[in-house]
């Protein structure tokens, strides 16, 4: 907004163009449009070819102009009804005209200028009772300009000479003028084309004259040749859908093809196909297709500031002009017209609301591809919102008349009014309320000035009078008398600094604003005597105060006696105005001057004070540094200062070497390690040096006695309070006694070399021993089942036999005791389980290893007389004959059946497992042990992928993969060895397969070994591969003796610690009950398992015989039918095919009689559990 716009819009009225203001009657001239009109080269190249079009059901047209999707050019049909066609009448460009049946007559309304309202009208071609016309347009004569035309369908009544139904006729205008001569007087008829063919005009062959086609059961056929008749052409190229033909590509023949509707990526569009291998897609399924070179106008409005303006769309039309000041002349906002069609856009009838001028008028034509600019301003006298339609017409026939919003507020005039502002270095001050600060000077100084800038930010004449500064000030540049609008002027004032004194008071002057009359703000300043004044700093840097002590004290720092002493300098500095007299140095004990100061420091100048400590003495000096000065507030001036003064210390490495409980070894001990059996894993002993002395302990050669080798050495240097760790191995190859120094060079004085005696006998191997334990629960079936018992313990007692010659002891008596069941776990026509197994127990924290091998490691038995290894057999393979593997083979010679199982094989494969052959991997990728969560077994320890990634820190769904891509693989070090040096391949099939996947060797690569997860014959030899990957895991055989080697070193071993966290296999039934009346009891029991299945075992409490054994019991509770008596009832789970532990036995009482005869079980007493 301007109050001061001169009137420059003075002579503009509300209209423009060649209409009136404040009219919506519409004027048009039914002009011919010439190719002259159309004078983009942009332009004239799109009319050079054809381009698609579509016709909507409402009569609306889309135009496309560029062969893309979106159209450029849109518009809508003014007449209704008949079919509508195009032509180029006016030889420029193609227009759209409607055909319509008036009694029985074809009437033509001819658009001649694109804005598809009809020019002409003529007659031609006809609808009765004997045929059909279908109008179509063509340049007939090559002249230039489209003429009418029909292809005729006769009837069926209308016959040849022959007596045949007459075939379509094409019947052409050959006027020279087009439409003037559409009269029917030039028509030329020829007979061409069958019955249900649909017609179809292009310039085929490029002679300038339009040909006639037929498409006929999606295939064209074409009449080319000029003049006239030259017979069928089919052509090869033949499509499905709506006819059309147009030159595409500008070539002067005309392309055709067929239009179909299509789905793209979920849309609904036409897809057209022409015969030289385009393909591209325009318009929507039910619009028809239409091909011309299009000459229509298009409009576009935009604002200048980008926004685009839709015709009659106040969501996306409407112009705000905010608001303006009564009688004043608003911003103009400046509109662009566009045309972007082909043809001249023509502009007329603008009108404009109330309250609005027009600051810039549009010419009245508009070519294609140009713009003008239409201006508005908000102005009027009156005030309120001022608020209506821009409206004029167009000849785009969907957007006339164009409309739109504009938008304005006129408010009342402003009174110009003055107004002050005071402003100090950029920043605004308050009246009344600003305290400006010179500083503090000395008489004589320079005055220091402010300057202070008055502004008139107001929009009238600001008058300034009567300026006044307080006492100790003066006025160095006063104010001006009068400031315009916008204007400013300045005012110094200087501090007077020929008198001291402190200087405080108003700076004030008047004007004619209203509000701040007259303007004040404080000045304060100071002017003192000139005087000495000192500053101090130490060593160039801090600041020292006087007086400062405790956080401020120098301190000199801890200096050994008989160095040199450390020393600090002093800065001392006259920052006053007269000259700084010293006098009367003192320093405190211990300290001597280095550099001494000057009695006098000029003004500006300095001089310094250096200060050293004395080492001559043992001890902490501290006191203060003191002199005298003519500085009135600082004299004397002090500070303190400390310093300590030690006595030489001798330094020199102390060598120190410990047992892994802390106690010192002293020179020329002896530790004895024991008795190991030979090719055992040898005693591994750990021992720290430490150096206890004041200076770098070197240590040199290691020394060790035969038969010892060090798994760690040592550094080569230990700094004072420093330690390092060296292993000392125990070989177990030789028989005999290893005895021997162990000497350790070093740079200590005294002891130096340090040497101890190590002591470890050698002694024949020990094997582990394997025994059975078969359990005293049931003595007629199973192991003690009267046929097949002894046979089982036979076979069974072998194979422990074979496994006792393959572990060496770690301890005297290591013994792993094998419990053995023979148990129902089922079986189908898929197959039968043979036999399964797991440890009894598991410890450890972060990896859980097997009880029997926690025993071997830790060197003792954790858990006493129980057994280690339990392994439940299926007795239903006793009973299973045909094609799966029927019946136990017993023998002891490896020559069973191909129908039986060797039993042997069985037994060793099965132990193997519970050595910890064994994973935790479940079918989700997660671990688990006995049914529960649990950590990763050490046997995980060593799983990896074929390209190296460790199993265990995977997420489970990573995991299960792992295990399920056919490509796990065994990493550690012996089973490497043993397997020629590359990594064993593990079982993992594509499905993970419970019970059999990881756990054993991938028998694809590695054959039919014995911990291969399907039986395929026996095999009774535990193999070097197998027994490398249980050393692997800490177990001593003798394909892996301890050699000292790498494989050997404790960091290449598992850690298993002595377990803090400990999971033991569950008897499946706890809290067993007998309840009810004696001639009727229940028994009935809990259970920890969610899976598998009970067996119930009943028998006489007396005799012990068994009477009543149920092996595959689902329930939890059951109602025995016994005789009068008493009984004892024991109960276990059968859960993964392995066994749980027997309940304690429960005695109960029947009294009164059975309700019937025979036992309720379902399998004889007799026969296996």
């Amino acid at each position: 907004m301007s109050r001061n716009q001169p009137s420059r819009f003075v002579g503009f009225v509300n209209h423009l163009f060649s209409g009136h203001a404040k009219t919506r009657r519409r004027q048009r001239a039914n002009r011919k449009i010439e190719a002259g009109d159309i004078q983009s080269l942009e332009q004239r190249q799109l009319l050079s070819a054809d381009n698609a079009g579509v016709l909507r059901n409402d009569q609306s047209i889309y135009l496309d102009l560029n062969g893309d999707p979106a159209h450029e050019i849109d518009g809508k049909i003014t007449a209704n009804g008949g079919d509508v066609v195009t032509g180029k009448w006016n030889g420029v460009f193609e227009t759209f005209a409607v055909v319509t049946n008036v009694n029985g007559l074809l009437y033509w309304d001819v658009d001649m200028n694109g804005d598809n309202i009809p020019d002409r009208s003529f007659q031609f071609g006809a609808r009765n009772a004997l045929y059909t016309d279908t109008p179509v347009t063509g340049d007939w004569d090559g002249d230039g300009d489209d003429e009418a035309g029909v292809f005729r369908n006769y009837g069926a009544q209308v016959l040849t000479v022959a007596g045949n139904r007459r075939q379509p006729d094409w019947i052409r205008d050959m006027g020279e003028w087009g439409y003037q001569d559409s009269d029917g007087v030039d028509a030329n008829i020829i007979q061409w084309g069958l019955i249900g063919d649909l017609p179809l005009v292009g310039n085929f062959d490029g002679d300038r004259a339009d040909d006639f086609a037929v498409y006929r059961d999606g295939r064209f056929v074409l009449d080319i040749g000029t003049p006239g008749w030259q017979g069928e052409d089919f052509d090869a190229f033949s499509a499905v859908g709506t006819p059309v033909a147009g030159d595409f590509d500008g070539d002067g023949h005309d392309e055709f093809g067929a239009v179909r509707p299509v789905s793209v990526g979920g849309n609904q569009l036409l897809e057209w196909r022409l015969n030289d291998g385009r393909t591209f897609h325009y318009g929507l399924p039910g619009d028809r297709p239409v091909t011309g070179t299009w000459g229509a106008p298009e409009i576009h409005l935009m604002v200048e500031d980008g926004r685009v303006l839709y015709d009659d769309n106040p969501s996306f039309g409407r112009i705000d002009f905010e608001t303006v000041e009564a009688g004043m002349y608003g911003t103009p906002i400046r509109i662009q017209i566009s045309n972007h069609g082909t043809i001249p856009l023509d502009l007329s009838d603008l009108y404009v609301p109330d309250g609005f001028v027009v600051s810039e008028l549009p010419q009245a034509r508009i070519l294609p591809g140009q713009s003008e600019w239409l201006g508005l301003t908000l102005h009027s006298d009156s005030q309120g919102i001022k608020a209506g339609e821009v409206s004029f017409r167009t000849n785009d026939s969907n957007e006339t008349p164009f409309n739109f919003q504009i938008r304005g507020e006129v408010t009342p005039a402003v009174i110009p009014l003055p107004e002050v502002t005071v402003f100090i270095n950029g920043q605004a001050i308050p009246d009344d309320n600003a305290v400006l600060d010179f500083g503090t000077y000395t008489v004589g100084d320079a005055r220091p000035v402010i300057v202070v800038e008055v502004q008139n930010t107001g929009d009238a004449v600001l008058q300034l009078s009567n300026l006044t500064v307080p006492s100790g000030f003066v006025v160095v540049d006063g104010l001006t008398t009068e400031i315009q609008p916008g204007g400013a002027d300045a005012v110094i004032i200087a501090l007077d600094t020929t008198i001291s004194g402190s200087s405080r008071g108003d700076v004030s002057f008047n004007s004619n604003d209203a509000d701040e009359n007259p303007f004040n703000f404080v000045v304060v300043g100071n002017v003192v005597q000139p005087k000495a004044e000192i500053t101090v700093s130490v060593n160039g840097g801090r600041e020292i105060r006087d007086g400062d002590s405790g956080a401020q004290t120098i301190d000199f720092g801890t200096v050994v006696a008989g160095d040199a002493g450390p020393q600090f300098t002093i800065r001392v500095e006259n920052v006053g105005d007269v000259p700084l007299q010293l006098s009367n140095l003192r320093l405190p004990a211990g300290y001597e001057i280095v550099d001494n100061l000057e009695t006098e420091i000029a003004p500006g100048e300095s001089d310094l004070l250096t200060i050293r400590l004395s080492t001559a003495t043992v001890g902490t000096w501290a006191g203060d540094v003191v002199f005298d000065t003519n500085d009135a507030d600082e004299s004397p001036f002090n500070f303190r200062i400390t310093g300590t003064v030690q006595p030489r210390v001798v330094t020199a490495p102390e060598i120190a070497v410990r047992l892994p409980d802390g106690t010192e070894l002293q020179v020329g001990d002896d530790i004895d390690f024991g008795a190991y059996f030979q090719h055992a894993r040898g005693p591994e002993f750990t021992l720290t040096v430490v150096n206890t002395g004041n200076a770098s302990l070197e240590l040199g050669v290691l020394s060790l006695p035969a038969g010892y080798v060090t798994a760690e050495g040592l550094d080569s240097v230990l700094a004072p309070g420093d330690s390092d760790d060296f292993t000392i191995v125990l070989l177990t190859e030789q028989l005999g006694t290893k005895q021997g120094n162990v000497v350790i060079a070093n740079n200590d004085a005294d002891e130096s070399p340090f040497t101890f005696a190590v002591t470890a006998e050698v002694v024949e191997t020990q094997f582990v021993t394997f025994v059975a334990d078969y359990g005293t629960v049931d003595t007629n079936t199973g192991f003690f089942d009267p046929q097949l018992g002894p046979a089982r313990r036979q076979a069974f007692e072998y194979a422990l036999g074979i496994w006792s010659q393959q572990l060496i002891a770690s301890y005297d008596g290591e013994t792993i005791v094998v419990q053995a069941d023979m148990v129902s776990l089922g079986g189908g026509p898929t197959g039968y389980p043979i036999a399964g197994a797991a440890p009894t127990g598991w410890g450890g924290d972060a990896v859980l290893a097997p009880v029997a091998l926690l025993n071997h490691i830790l060197d003792q038995d954790l858990n006493g007389d129980a057994p280690e290894i339990a392994i439940s057999f299926n007795a239903d393979l006793d009973s299973v004959d045909g094609d799966f593997l029927g019946n136990f083979y017993y023998g002891l010679d490896g020559n069973s059946p191909a129908t039986h199982s060797d039993f042997v094989t069985t037994t060793l494969h099965e132990i193997a497992h519970g050595l910890g052959f064994y994973s935790a991997i479940i079918a989700d990728g997660t671990f688990e042990v006995f049914g529960q969560a649990a950590p990763p077994t050490i046997y995980d320890v060593f799983l990896t992928t074929g390209n190296g990634v460790e199993v265990i820190p995977m997420s489970a769904a990573n995991r299960l993969a792992a295990v399920t891509g056919n490509d796990l693989r065994w990493n550690g070090h012996q089973g490497i060895l043993n397997n020629g040096g590359t990594q064993p391949y593990l079982y993992a099939p594509a499905i993970f397969d419970d019970g059999s996947s990881v756990s054993h060797l991938d028998e694809g690569r590695h054959g039919d070994e014995l911990l291969s997860p399907n039986y395929s014959g026996p095999d009774h030899i535990v193999s070097a591969l197998e027994l490398g990957i249980l050393a692997d895991m800490g177990w001593s055989t003798l394909v892996t003796p301890n050699t000292g080697g790498p494989e050997n070193r404790p960091e290449n071993r598992v850690p298993i610690p002595a377990p803090s966290h400990w999971m033991a296999r569950s008897p499946g039934a706890n809290d067993v009950v007998v309840s009810g009346s004696d001639d009727h009891p229940t028994v009935s029991w809990t259970s920890t398992e969610s899976r598998g299945h009970f067996q119930v075992l009943v028998r006489d409490a007396v005799t012990g015989s068994i009477v009543e054994h149920l092996s595959t019991f689902e329930s939890t509770d059951y109602q025995p039918n016994l005789a009068p008596g008493t009984y004892e009832v024991l109960i276990r789970n059968i859960t993964d095919d392995m066994a749980g532990a027997w309940s304690e036995p429960v005695v109960f009482t029947v009294s009164g009689h059975p309700t019937v005869d025979e036992p309720v079980t379902d399998e004889p007493v007799t026969d296996e559990p």
